[in-house]
């Protein structure tokens, strides 16, 4: 069982599942496995920056622009539904965890 709340409650990874390993591969400087882990994995990134200098002139404009963030979001779901269609169930991190919460609870109400 991993550390992903979303995946170890709903039994499906999460926008963000990915982003360790992405981030333990740049640490390596393998940016193509950094990529396939989460293609998105410099956002956090750049969104903690632009949340820690909200004073700065033009990163506080950045900060205040609601369909910034609006974007941001839909980005990241849109890249997450991407994932699920393109490597869920079987390639990880985007694997479907069968001992999670929901599926157990599913599988008491199993007709056969």
């Amino acid at each position: 069982m991993g550390l992903c709340l979303f995946k170890n409650f709903f039994g499906i990874p999460c926008p963000g599942c990915g982003m360790t390993r992405a981030y333990l591969s740049l640490i390596k400087f393998d940016l193509t496995s950094a990529f396939y882990y989460h293609p998105l994995f410099l956002l956090p990134g750049l969104i903690a920056v632009v949340v820690v200098f909200r004073n700065n002139r033009f990163l506080g404009r950045l900060y205040r622009n609601n369909i910034l963030w609006c974007c941001v979001l839909a980005v990241f779901v849109l890249v997450w539904i991407v994932r699920l269609v393109l490597f869920f169930p079987d390639i990880p991190p985007m694997n479907y965890n069968s001992q999670a919460l929901i599926p157990r609870l599913l599988g008491l109400f199993k007709i056969e």
